[in-house]
């Protein structure tokens, strides 16, 4: 309701009198197609006021979004889409959100209706939603990344590029919300799936190497034909991924696009040296780097509010939004400007 912001109500209110009217105009659905043949229609239905009372009449209204087919397709392939819809919504308005009812019909199963006709069955559909959040969120647009009244002429195109950027990013993805639903309880458990879903996400999406890939065929070749016989296949194995970014490579060229929102030159080199040394101690507890990091709880949130909204402005990009969008974006929300502002000092 309050991410597609569209009432048929109306309040006409006259204080001199004084008198007030409200009245209901049933909002027109709206069709948009995706690429899997599916229409994802985003519907409303409501209530008007019973029998006349004198002390109330209410008249309420709920969205709800609706996935059709043309053909008959198996309930798995409708719940796969709308996880993808319910992770596009949690990440728009930045919060976690889950499938509150589903229903399903099929002109299969059918029950009589009038003159002969015949009208399907709704049919509940019970099964764990994936996000799942046990309280409804408390929704304020000011917090909101974008809603659909600012993607309106373009949200046929964006919710396409979300679900097809599954197709590349998932495991990305997944690391991303499972931070977001809780699953990690701590804070360094969070911190740890933030930067592996940055570095599996560049991974995804660039090919970049640390040199030509025959250039560095060659070199481990030359350095292969001077290893004792003996050893060769050891250092053979350890040169296997020689051509790969660091972690601090990888997060300097994550952030290097948007690279204005996150503070001078020497912030983001701090931040990418903290980034790199954290993640490597809480991956082996190596002692020798226990005096270069800081596990404190608070300063462990900075960090992770900092991969968070690194993310967040790479999503935006996923999804299609152009560079001036996105820096109104990162602009007008306070979730996000939090994210950028916020010191552990």
């Amino acid at each position: 309701d309050e991410w597609v912001g569209i009432s048929g109500i109306n309040i006409d209110t006259e204080y001199k009198k004084p008198t007030s009217t409200i009245t209901f105009q049933e909002p027109e659905q709206i069709e948009l197609n995706l690429k899997n043949g599916m229409i994802l229609l985003i519907t409303f239905t409501w209530s008007l006021p019973g029998p006349q009372k004198t002390t109330e009449a209410k008249i309420t209204q709920k969205t709800y979004f609706e996935l059709s087919s043309k053909r008959e397709r198996s309930i798995e392939d409708y719940k796969l889409i709308a996880y993808k819809i319910t992770t596009f919504i949690g990440f728009a308005i930045d919060k976690t959100v889950c499938l509150g009812q589903v229903s399903a019909t099929t002109n299969s199963i059918s029950q009589p209706y009038i003159k002969g006709e015949t009208l399907p069955i709704r049919i509940f559909v019970v099964y764990p939603s994936q996000p799942y959040t046990k309280e409804a969120p408390i929704i304020d647009s000011y917090y909101m990344l974008f809603n659909y009244g600012q993607i309106q002429k373009d949200a046929e195109r964006l919710i396409n590029n979300w679900i097809d950027a599954y197709d590349e990013i998932a495991p990305a993805l997944n690391l991303y919300f499972s931070t977001k639903i809780g699953a990690q309880r701590y804070v360094d458990g969070k911190f740890l799936a933030l930067v592996q879903a940055l570095e599996t996400y560049h991974r995804r999406t660039s090919d970049e190497k640390l040199m030509a890939e025959e250039t560095f065929k060659e070199l481990v070749k030359t350095i292969v034909d001077q290893c004792p016989e003996d050893n060769k296949n050891w250092l053979e194995g350890r040169l296997k991924h020689g051509n790969e970014l660091s972690l601090s490579q990888r997060i300097k060229a994550i952030i290097k696009p948007f690279k204005d929102k996150i503070g001078t030159s020497k912030e983001r080199e701090k931040l990418i040296n903290k980034i790199t040394e954290t993640r490597h101690y809480l991956t082996h507890y190596d002692k020798n780097s226990e005096s270069k990091v800081s596990t404190d709880g608070k300063d462990l949130y900075v960090l992770c509010l900092k991969l968070e909204v690194i993310f967040q402005l790479h999503l935006l990009q996923i999804l299609g939004f152009e560079k001036d969008e996105i820096n109104s974006i990162a602009i007008n929300s306070q979730q996000i400007q939090h994210k950028i502002q916020y010191k552990s000092k």
